[in-house]
């Protein structure tokens, strides 16, 4: 049948990380799959890999390049083609403060600790 690409809705990646999403395609035959983002042709970037069955890899995920709407489209040689959208959100992993305990602390004394989220 012809090219049909399921919804893919909202994915959030994590900032530093390898996102890996694959084009959820179906139809027969399917020709060429393609991945855009923002409406730009992919890849734009040495850290994006495309395959042929539609699987696109981001590597090292930042929040200001990669974050952004994509589309996937199946295409078939009649020109028959379907595309869909996706939303990527890079959430940036939180970073803790290291722990700090007085001079001197020993074992049965009172202690108290903060913890503090610095970033994420």
């Amino acid at each position: 049948g012809p090219p049909h690409v399921r919804p893919m809705g909202q994915m959030t990646a994590v900032a530093g990380e390898t996102f890996v999403i694959t084009c959820p395609v179906a139809g027969y035959p399917v020709d060429k799959i393609v991945w855009k983002k923002d409406g730009e042709l992919l890849p734009t970037s040495h850290r994006q890999q495309l395959f042929d069955n539609g699987t696109l890899i981001i590597e090292q995920v930042s929040r200001g390049s990669d974050e952004g709407q994509y589309s996937c489209s199946a295409q078939t040689n009649k020109g028959q083609h379907d595309t869909q959208q996706l939303s990527i959100s890079v959430m940036v992993p939180p970073q803790i403060a290291p722990f700090n305990f007085a001079n001197g602390t020993r074992a049965g004394m009172r202690a108290s600790v903060t913890c503090l989220v610095r970033e994420g």
